[in-house]
């Protein structure tokens, strides 16, 4: 079925990148909206039909309505809008609006993601913003979640009940992909492990509290203090320096921070289990990173991987704040180790770009199909 779709999309990154090119390769056709502050620094980036757009102040975007009006009178002069068969919005609050504002305008579907900003920034702090989500929700034709606990929370937390069953007809869980280069060069290696030996944990991604690198750190030093040998490999960028300060007084842990993809598959090569367990997040690509290099994986009890495995597959999600639950967790993996670096290495080929850009096109088709 031919169509064209326009994508409104005001985080664009490498991970939008495979999207997008994954979607010329199904002969999708389409544009990418993404809008920016005039005043705040922005990568180029080499991506298929990305229109990207200065059209706001950096301090317009705290006051939201102000801020959605100036990209919309933008996004309505760029285009021809008659081309367009189908919105997909990338967030439910910053991107949603648009398509929520277009269809009105022109009649024209639209689908709209839930991320974690929606749901811990927008529906949690921004009280007075709730009503217009919870009207974006009602007006789509679909709602995308990247997990099963997003959707509940968002129902249990700030969506009333009698709107509950309406949503929940159109609801997906679809997670995100990865980048192909991590699928090409998936690894088992079938380790021969002791626990007497020195070990290695890794963790990547911004060195902050939602991440939880800290407690991570906490764990390792409780199960060195009785007699194990762990280090623990932390990657990624500071965003807080507080806790980049306390995470320098553990000996065991090494500070790097940024490594291109080539280099941090050999670390995830060199570790033996991967452990974010997130105060939030809503999906988290490194996890499955980390997978296809055979790696078992430790996240955060409803948040992110949660609920795409049964606990005790991949690895084991745990109370983020408990720092003997983490570092039980951990032990727990190395005393069956084979069998959960099996299964995370298997269980990493479910995430292809192609497999998830399929359900897309039927989500766009079923939608068209029925307008």
């Amino acid at each position: 079925m031919k169509m064209n779709i326009c994508h409104i999309c005001s985080n664009f990154d490498n991970f939008f990148i495979d999207f997008m090119k994954e979607q010329q390769l199904k002969n999708i056709n389409f544009r990418v909206f993404c809008f920016r502050a005039k005043d705040k620094p922005f990568t180029k980036m080499d991506a298929p039909n990305l229109d990207v757009r200065f059209n706001f102040r950096n301090w317009q975007r705290y006051v939201f309505l102000l801020k959605e009006r100036l990209v919309l009178k933008d996004f309505i002069d760029l285009y021809d809008h008659n081309e367009f068969d189908l919105y997909h919005a990338h967030t439910l609050f910053t991107n949603g609006y648009l398509a929520y504002k277009m269809n009105q305008l022109t009649n024209k579907p639209y689908i709209v993601a839930v991320r974690d900003t929606d749901l811990n920034i927008f529906f949690k702090k921004r009280i007075y913003l709730r009503t217009i989500g919870i009207r974006i929700l009602r007006n789509a034709s679909q709602i995308v979640f990247m997990s099963k606990n997003y959707l509940e929370e968002l129902l249990e937390k700030y969506i009333p009940k009698k709107y509950h069953e309406e949503l929940r007809r159109k609801s997906a869980i679809i997670p995100n992909g990865i980048n192909s280069f991590y699928h090409e060069n998936s690894l088992l290696q079938d380790k021969k492990l002791s626990l007497n030996d020195t070990l290695t944990i890794t963790t990547v991604g911004f060195v902050s509290k939602r991440k939880n690198q800290l407690n991570v750190a906490k764990a390792v030093k409780m199960l060195n203090d009785n007699g194990y040998k762990f280090k623990y490999v932390v990657i990624g960028k500071t965003l807080e320096s507080t806790i980049e300060q306390e995470l320098k007084k553990y000996s065991f842990v090494e500070r790097i921070n940024y490594l291109n993809k080539e280099e941090l598959i050999k670390k995830y090569r060199q570790s033996q289990i991967f452990v974010m367990p997130s105060i939030t997040e809503t999906f988290g690509l490194t996890y499955i990173e980390a997978m296809t290099q055979g790696l078992p994986v430790i996240y955060a009890r409803k948040q992110g991987l949660d609920g795409y495995f049964n606990n005790g597959t991949v690895g084991y999600s745990v109370d983020p704040e408990s720092i003997s639950d983490i570092a039980n967790s951990i032990i727990k993996i190395f005393n069956n180790y084979n069998f959960f670096e099996r299964n995370a290495y298997d269980k990493a080929k479910y995430f292809k770009w192609g497999t998830i850009i399929n359900e897309y096109y039927s989500i766009y088709t079923s939608i068209l199909e029925n307008t």
